[in-house]
């Protein structure tokens, strides 16, 4: 990781740390989020990833949360980090939000972890084609349920180190292919990382928080607010 800060929000347990990360989003009465343990002095903005399992998002997690990807198992539950760069000499702090194995029952997944989204990562393992093809399923899953706000999508493929591996070169994808579908499934951006190696991740993150920088350009600074700031009404209806 580079001097800029990244915490992780993982708890002690799995099912905690998945609840107390979705709160964090709790609706606000004009569409704004709440967050309980990020600085607030920052422009923030929400982050989701998604795909099939073993695409390696749970890797790219626990790099950007500064943890050893080959020493930690695999998470259950749905996890966040915060990571802070400069863009333009303004601090963009974008928080990722990983589904960490609950992706393998899809229609599970709480509208909770689409809530308040700004961008959607869409991930495939760039030694596996068929993962992929997967992502148009995903892809509609997300515009079924980010329906009230605009975000922006990108298309990663992990494990780049991989693609070396003569194992996988009849099921390697192509950069060709690649943008291909990135058009395909209109991501602004698409990028080829390894969180193993940490190769292209940085690239992508200075990208990520230019493209949403650029994308909320003339609105109003999205700053969170603490909960005392929330307005107490009981029945409010869902923001999201």
């Amino acid at each position: 990781m580079s001097a800029e800060s990244s915490a992780s929000g993982r708890g002690s347990e799995g099912a905690e740390s998945s609840d107390r990360a979705l709160d964090m989003f709790a609706a606000g009465e004009d569409g704004e989020f709440t967050l309980h343990e990020v600085d607030t002095s920052c422009i923030t903005y929400k982050a989701i990833m998604v795909g099939e399992v073993h695409t390696g998002k749970t890797s790219l997690f626990l790099h950007l949360s500064g943890r050893d990807i080959s020493a930690s198992p695999m998470n259950s539950g749905i996890d966040y980090t915060s990571v802070k760069r400069v863009v333009g000499g303004t601090d963009v702090r974008v928080l990722y939000f990983d589904t960490a194995g609950v992706e393998t029952h899809k229609y599970s997944l709480s509208n909770q972890y689409y809530r308040k989204t700004d961008a959607v990562l869409l991930v495939y393992n760039v030694a596996d084609e068929d993962s992929m093809h997967k992502l148009d399923d995903w892809n509609m899953d997300v515009r079924g349920q980010c329906t009230a706000r605009p975000y922006i999508s990108f298309l990663v493929g992990t494990k780049s180190d991989l693609t070396s591996d003569p194992r996988h070169s009849s099921t390697d994808v192509s950069m060709e292919m690649a943008q291909e579908v990135a058009e395909h499934l209109h991501c602004v951006d698409s990028y080829r990382i390894s969180a193993k190696t940490g190769d292209g991740v940085e690239d992508m993150l200075l990208s990520i928080a230019g493209h949403l920088q650029r994308m909320n350009a003339g609105r109003p600074p999205k700053v969170p607010r603490l909960p005392s700031d929330q307005p107490n009404k009981p029945n409010a209806k869902c923001a999201c």
